[in-house]
């Protein structure tokens, strides 16, 4: 009797373990596919039968593809901010060999004439010389001024967000003249956090160089108001346009979206009124007690 208690009971720890073993062999599938999902191994997993456990796999199955897309994502954004840096050097190098130094040749230039001619010149040429050295050291502090600007906008810092991109739309203006640009910007703004209005100003810089590149558009919009809760930035064109729902985004609109969400704000692409391009961002007021802002 013993023995065979003792036989009925091992029969009945194997059955029970096989049972139980089949019942937790989908649990032991999920933890396999978490494992791959957190190692960037992601496969798909097989069907099972019990439908809670078949509704977590594929729903592991949709979290790997959101991190492939947004591993894809970010390895794109490392790319573009790589290309952006050697453009923004060339760009710098271009200034300061074309502009900058051709400017201060002349001032050099002008400075030799007198130092080798002074003493036997008339009053005159002295004075025009003079007024050229002047004229070149004003050159040259305008063009730094502008590297300056491209580089770090001083007006987030010192003078107010408002005047910030006031300075910007006139900047960009001057260099973009066929466009025309209706700007509608508040006195002041409620303060945001520094990284929120850094996020406003490059979009809008962002957004002004699409609309030079690609747009071939004549006139653009450009509207800043307090919203609840937030500050929004639109910005419209009338060009060729583009259809906000088949765009691939790309580094430039990748980083709107990046400094957007940076900044707890959001990003949103869209057609204008006007049958072109346009874009929203929307960022949070900065919280009080929480710095000083930008206004």
């Amino acid at each position: 009797m013993l023995a065979l208690f003792a036989l009925f009971a091992l029969a009945t720890a194997i059955a029970t373990w096989r049972t139980v073993g089949a019942a937790l062999r989908p649990a032991r599938e999920l933890e396999r596919g978490l494992q791959n999902l957190a190692s960037e191994q992601a496969q798909r997993l097989p069907s099972f039968e019990l439908r809670e456990f078949d509704r977590i796999a594929r729903e592991i199955e949709s979290i790997a593809e959101r991190l492939a897309a947004a591993r894809a994502a970010e390895q794109q954004m490392g790319r573009r901010l790589i290309e952006v840096q050697e453009d923004e050097r060339r760009a710098l190098a271009r200034e300061l060999h074309d502009e900058i130094g051709q400017a201060l040749t002349a001032v050099g230039l002008s400075a030799a004439y007198l130092e080798r001619h002074g003493a036997s010149l008339d009053a005159a040429v002295v004075v025009a010389c003079a007024k050229e050295v002047r004229e070149g050291v004003a050159n040259v502090s305008a063009k730094v001024l502008g590297v300056l600007k491209a580089l770090r906008p001083h007006g987030l810092d010192g003078l107010g967000l408002v005047d910030a991109l006031r300075d910007l739309l006139d900047f960009w203006q001057g260099r973009c003249a066929t466009v025309a640009v209706e700007a509608q910007l508040p006195a002041s703004l409620p303060p945001v956090s520094s990284q929120a209005a850094l996020s406003i100003y490059r979009t809008l810089q962002e957004a002004l160089t699409n609309v030079h590149r690609h747009s071939a558009a004549r006139r653009v919009r450009v509207r800043l108001a307090p919203v609840d809760g937030g500050v929004e930035l639109l910005v419209e064109d009338d060009g060729v346009g583009a259809d906000p729902a088949a765009l691939r985004p790309s580094g430039g609109m990748l980083g709107m979206q990046e400094r957007a969400r940076l900044a707890g704000g959001s990003v949103r692409f869209h057609a204008s009124g006007s049958g072109g391009f346009g874009l929203t961002l929307r960022v949070p007021l900065e919280a009080e007690g929480v710095g000083d802002g930008a206004r």
